[in-house]
């Protein structure tokens, strides 16, 4: 809460136009992923998203084994902006959000005679990632062991 959500929600951004919005999917994506799971019993659900978690885990892991540079590989859209170097920001706000330099402040990074990489923030960085990752999700027994309390299953909600 040190920063103004300003720079955090987009509720705060004022942007000019919708189309300028910078998208984060992560509510989307997840939500995505347990989908199939809300109309079912919470126990299969917890199993089921914890082989999920297991496995993903294990390819993240995989994943950042490949890596030939001190971060994941990037990938950013085609607009030009106004970047403040020592602000650390650009008017598409990509940077403010994933806090990966975009195309622009890498080009206006590039142009000054910097490195990108030196802007990039720690949590991109193939350490912290590792370390993200380094502890697998352990399995449990499966629901036929666990132990009863006698109360109803929580259900999910009816529309």
């Amino acid at each position: 809460m040190s920063k103004s959500p300003k720079h955090w929600t987009k509720a705060f951004f004022g942007c000019q136009c919708k189309s300028d919005m910078v998208d984060n999917d992560i509510c989307e994506a997840f939500n995505f992923s347990i989908m199939e799971g809300r109309y079912q019993k919470y126990n299969h659900n917890a199993s089921r998203n914890q082989v999920r978690l297991m496995t993903r885990i294990v390819e993240k892991q995989k994943f950042c084994k490949s890596w030939k540079q001190n971060y994941g590989p990037v990938k950013k859209g085609r607009r030009q902006y106004i970047v403040n170097i020592e602000k650390i920001t650009c008017s598409c706000r990509s940077w403010q959000l994933t806090s990966l330099p975009c195309r622009h402040g890498c080009a206006a990074i590039w142009h000054i005679g910097g490195e990108s990489d030196d802007y990039l923030d720690r949590c991109y960085h193939k350490e912290t990632y590792e370390k993200a990752y380094a502890y697998p999700l352990r399995p449990i027994n499966g629901a036929h062991e666990w132990v009863k309390f006698g109360i109803e299953h929580v259900l999910p909600p009816t529309d």
